[in-house]
């Protein structure tokens, strides 16, 4: 977040409000979704929302309230209801999940995930050991609930 820009707030403006969702839903590595991120997501379905357009509103920088298709889109990006930037006391979002369902629009991450599905439960942890593993074990915290109890191989469990 740029130095003044507008303090995340999910009870604010709906640039306090998009920087709200912006520091809550995250990345696989617990960084924020950038706005080139973001952009690139709506344009590739169909919108014309610019990462700079994006990037004004994160900073506070943009004249007016965005549009309401710019609202729609946003929240689409995000997994949430439009309301969630009009509505006087909109729910605490559950970055968690916001972030998975992300996630799961990428067709690679979703057909390995049904491929696993269809494994047997030893098979399944074999490959959640395997790929926990070979992620690098500053941002397994951001990613797993699960990899504190994988080890690197040096008998120690990451924590």
């Amino acid at each position: 977040m740029k130095p003044g820009a507008p303090v995340p707030d999910r009870c604010g403006t709906i640039s306090q409000r998009l920087n709200y969702l912006a520091t809550t839903i995250r990345r696989a590595n617990g960084t924020p979704y950038p706005a080139t991120h973001v952009a690139r997501w709506i344009q590739a379905q169909g919108g014309t929302l610019s990462d700079v357009y994006i990037t004004k509103i994160l900073n506070g920088t943009r004249g007016k309230e965005p549009a309401p298709p710019c609202i729609r889109w946003l929240a689409r990006f995000y997994s949430v209801p439009t309301s969630f930037f009009y509505d006087d006391h909109p729910d605490e979002i559950d970055g968690a999940w916001h972030s998975l369902q992300i996630l799961l629009r990428d067709p690679a991450g979703t057909d390995l995930l049904r491929n696993w599905s269809l494994l047997p439960t030893d098979q399944r942890d074999l490959v959640s050991r395997l790929v926990t593993t070979m992620v690098p074990p500053h941002h397994r915290h951001a990613i797993s609930t699960t990899a504190h109890t994988h080890s690197d191989g040096d008998g120690a469990g990451d924590s």
